[in-house]
């Protein structure tokens, strides 16, 4: 008789380190995205906040006319930060059940591989939602600059 058991390589020492690493990486990113979220919320209440505090103020036009441009634009890049995007956290249900024939070691191993990937993917999806929460931030400073130089030089 033949054994149908797949022959398993034996394991690189660093193998068991890197998967933990890899997943506590993947781990981080998911809660990152929670906490950018959270500042997106903030910033967006803030840039009403600050373009009301504007618009009260009664600038000129040209002044009305820029914040409402930049809050605009603003706005935009909150609303494109909270678009849903699928974020992963490695192995899903499919990629175990395929594998329950494995010893546990080697299931690491491949899902190295998986948890890699996914950090790639996330990283790159949560540098883009971490540059938009960027541009709303950078926008609410111009706006309170603005209105700060206005109310210096009297034109408000």
């Amino acid at each position: 008789m033949t054994s149908h058991h797949a022959v398993q390589p034996a394991q690189p020492p660093g193998a068991e380190l890197a998967y933990d690493v890899l997943l506590d990486q993947v781990r981080s990113q998911i809660s990152a995205v929670d906490a950018i979220d959270a500042k997106l919320g903030v910033a967006v209440g803030a840039l009403i906040a600050v373009t009301g505090a504007m618009y009260a103020a009664g600038p000129p036009a040209i002044v009305a006319g820029l914040v409402s441009g930049w809050s605009l634009c603003a706005l935009v890049e909150a609303i494109r930060g909270f678009r849903y995007q699928p974020f992963t956290d490695g192995m899903n249900v499919k990629f175990f059940a395929e594998r329950m024939h494995l010893q546990p070691a080697e299931i690491k191993r491949r899902a190295r591989v998986v948890l890699q990937r996914a950090q790639e993917v996330n990283e790159q999806r949560l540098n883009r939602k971490g540059r938009r929460l960027m541009r709303v931030t950078y926008t609410l400073g111009l706006i309170a600059g603005v209105a700060l130089l206005g109310k210096a030089l009297g034109v408000s």
